[in-house]
């Protein structure tokens, strides 16, 4: 049975009508269906969720793995993947992205890290696993397609998105969101943050590799690398 979390998430983030999301989500894809021989494709979808973009990355790639450590949501997404046959679900972390990915041949593979999904992991685990990522892509010679939301956006469009999201992350925890840091956290315990433009740059110089694309606007920014 699908739990309520998993429909949840399915109503207000993959069926969400958020102006702001929609237009995140458009140019995401975007950028994906641009990315060269995509036909012929390895993705890697981290923080699949309930499948919001591996359903849409198996009608044109070869291959995805949707990697999700909630087991809530697992039920749709193994739904999801049993009905889709280029689609392989696994339940991990992505720290574990190498033992996770043991064993299956992959070159030239596309990671995607959609919609601020980097925001909801620990911050003092971030640069770990930007440098999992990083050494992984190095090896296979892949591409990264990584999404942030701006933190000087949080106290405008992301509380009013936030709010329409109470249902599943919580009320808002006025006592403890820090605007100045981008960092908000409701009563239930959820914790997300959002990036400054110098701390994507940071990022950026990072990882290194070839900037296919840079793509910015006073909500968000997304990057999308090369490292072949």
């Amino acid at each position: 049975m699908v739990n309520n979390l998993s429909e949840k998430y399915k109503s207000l983030i993959e069926k969400s009508k958020n102006p702001y999301l929609e237009e995140i989500t458009f140019n995401e894809k975007r950028i994906i269906k641009n990315i060269q021989d995509i036909s012929t494709r390895i993705f890697i979808d981290l923080g699949a969720g309930t499948g919001r973009f591996s359903g849409f990355l198996s009608k044109i790639a070869k291959k995805v793995y949707a990697i999700e450590i909630n087991s809530k949501y697992l039920a749709k997404l193994n739904e999801l993947g049993k009905n889709t046959p280029n689609l392989e679900v696994f339940q991990g972390n992505i720290l574990d992205l190498n033992q996770i990915l043991e064993g299956k041949e992959i070159k030239n593979p596309v990671i995607l890290l959609p919609q601020n999904t980097l925001s909801i992991i620990e911050n003092a685990r971030e640069m770990e696993i930007l440098s999992i990522i990083k050494k992984f892509l190095k090896d296979t010679e892949g591409e990264l397609i990584i999404t942030f939301a701006l933190s000087n956006s949080l106290k405008d469009w992301g509380m009013k998105f936030y709010e329409s999201l109470k249902s599943m992350v919580g009320e808002p925890d006025y006592d403890k969101i820090d605007f100045n840091k981008g960092i908000f956290i409701s009563k239930t315990g959820y914790v997300s943050r959002w990036h400054s433009m110098k701390e994507i740059s940071i990022i950026k110089e990072f990882l290194g590799g070839k900037i296919i694309e840079d793509y910015s606007t006073r909500y968000y920014r997304i990057l999308h690398i090369s490292f072949s």
